[in-house]
């Protein structure tokens, strides 16, 4: 989900993250030659992981909270 995540922090464009890398996992995605249900399924997770407050997919809703789990820590 955050493919470009490192790239937009090295650049000072952090706020571009998603967008970027919905773009590059769609060229990856498409390269692969997969059906586009699951190509839009994907792109769905990609731009939704940071939360909204109406997910498009349960697909999206689960990679939002799973981004969200990461940051957990027993402290």
């Amino acid at each position: 989900m955050d493919l470009k995540i490192g790239q937009c922090i090295k650049e000072n464009t952090l706020s571009e993250h998603t967008q970027r890398s919905k773009e590059e996992s769609e060229k990856i995605l498409r390269e692969r030659h997969l059906d586009e249900e699951k190509i839009q399924k994907v792109m769905e997770c990609v731009l939704y992981h940071h939360g909204t407050s109406k997910y498009p997919s349960v697909e999206a809703e689960i990679c939002a909270n799973a981004d969200c789990y990461r940051f957990l820590h027993p402290r």
